[in-house]
């Protein structure tokens, strides 16, 4: 398979994001933040290696004369540099009304779960949750610029739930681990790959019910033309959907 996201030296990452060269090949920038397994890697660098980074290969390589490269920067960030039409698009996002305004979606990758994780060394008779008031007695973490479910958002806005924002979903395991905080939330697949990988005696464990069940789409600037490849981008969604290679891509075999 031509491998079609290429590593991007540190120092021309800013000529990526704001300025192009001649090429027979459009390339569009789509910056992340690390986030394994979607996205793998260190801030500053180029995500090359990861589940999201292989479901946009499998959907660019289907697409003639375009390449992607996907800078991993804070999330914030990224999110501001395709709000403002520095960069083209967020690889894998939840849609809302208020993201509708700055951006343009494709249709639905695949679905997800967020859910509620916690430390059985601090909890050790378990924890679950009802409704969004049982969170009040807790120190919640949550990543800077990630939305969740409409309630949760609204509480964590109105200050009903104590909450600690921090950069990036490791920062959460880790602060849940040394009882920095009480519980945290993170998507299904990215905590357990996660916990597996470099918290697998820390005992921590998700609540039963998921505080969000949602799908991650494509999101381009209102302000890229790149947009304009909505329509075969949804073509070859549709496509990978048919022969189950967006299944086989995010859950493994």
């Amino acid at each position: 398979m031509n491998n079609k996201l290429f590593f991007i030296p540190l120092f021309t990452l800013s000529i990526l994001f704001f300025g192009s060269t001649v090429s027979a090949e459009r390339k569009l920038i789509f910056p992340n933040d690390p986030w394994p397994p979607f996205m793998l890697g260190k801030e500053g660098s180029e995500s090359t290696e990861g589940i999201g980074v292989d479901l946009m290969r499998a959907i660019f390589d289907r697409i003639n004369g375009v390449s992607v490269q996907i800078p991993l920067v804070p999330w914030k960030r990224a999110l501001n540099l395709v709000e403002q039409g520095k960069a083209d698009a967020i690889p894998l996002l939840y849609k809302t009304a208020e993201r509708e305004l700055v951006m343009d979606f494709s249709d639905a990758l695949f679905p997800s779960q967020d859910l509620v994780w916690y430390s059985k060394s601090y909890f050790p008779n378990g924890l679950e949750w009802q409704v969004t008031d049982d969170f009040i007695p807790y120190t919640m973490g949550v990543v800077t610029g990630y939305n969740y479910s409409k309630e949760i958002d609204r509480a964590i806005a109105d200050n009903i739930i104590k909450t600690v924002k921090v950069k990036n979903v490791k920062q959460l395991l880790t602060m849940l681990a040394g009882g920095r905080i009480d519980v945290a939330i993170a998507n299904k697949v990215v905590g357990a790959a996660l916990i597996k990988k470099e918290f697998k005696n820390r005992n921590i464990v998700s609540m039963k019910k998921p505080i969000a069940e949602d799908n991650y789409y494509m999101a381009f600037s209102k302000k890229t033309s790149a947009r304009e490849l909505l329509p075969k981008i949804n073509k070859v969604i549709s496509d990978l959907k048919a022969e189950g290679l967006i299944e086989k891509i995010v859950y493994g075999d």
